[in-house]
């Protein structure tokens, strides 16, 4: 039994273009493409880093409204004198051959009405002459001010350096990410 051709259907002929009275063959049907899948851990990640960022944002804005801003309006510094030390017997054991303690003796005092902390063994630098900078560093016997200081107090120390033995010139340098930046130079 043979069946009659298909007048939907005819058979592609090499070198002939396609008879219009035969349509093509249909579209193909549309791609869908399936948004990717999230899964609960994903999502709690994604809302967590979300909610840090915004308790970040809300802790700044109330610290700033909080405190007074710049070093002025909280704290009055002032460098009582500098010296070069070996720190003593001590302390010299720590000292590398050619360097020698920088130590700065500050004076800090809260100007405001209410409690500061304040990070003195932090939040200094000195800066030599060939822009070499130099975090703070433990000398034994003087006390570093540190802590927090009350309303109208104030509190004094000393800060030190490991610094080259033959520089004498230096920038020390006060940061604060909340009361600003403050520079004096130094010579010993």
């Amino acid at each position: 039994m043979q069946s009659s051709p298909d007048p939907s259907w005819a058979p592609f002929v090499p070198g002939q273009p396609p008879s219009s009275e035969y349509p093509f063959p249909p579209p193909p049907p549309p791609l869908i493409v399936a948004a990717p899948r999230r899964s609960a851990r994903g999502i709690i990640i994604g809302l967590s880093v979300g909610l840090v960022g915004v308790i970040l944002i809300v802790f700044v804005t109330l610290l700033s409204i909080r405190t007074p801003q710049g070093i002025g309006a909280t704290w009055a510094i002032t460098i009582g004198g500098t010296r070069a030390t070996d720190g003593g017997p001590i302390a010299a054991t720590a000292l590398p051959p050619g360097d020698t303690y920088l130590a700065v003796d500050i004076t800090v005092k809260n100007v405001t009405t209410s409690a500061h902390d304040f990070a003195g063994y932090i939040d200094f630098t000195v800066t030599d002459a060939t822009g070499q900078r130099y975090q703070t560093t433990y000398l034994p016997g003087p006390s570093v001010v540190d802590g927090t200081i009350p309303p109208g107090t104030a509190k004094g120390g000393t800060i030190a350096f490991i610094v080259p033995a033959g520089q004498r010139a230096f920038t020390l340098t006060y940061a604060d990410p909340v009361y600003g930046t403050q520079h004096w130079a130094l010579s010993v």
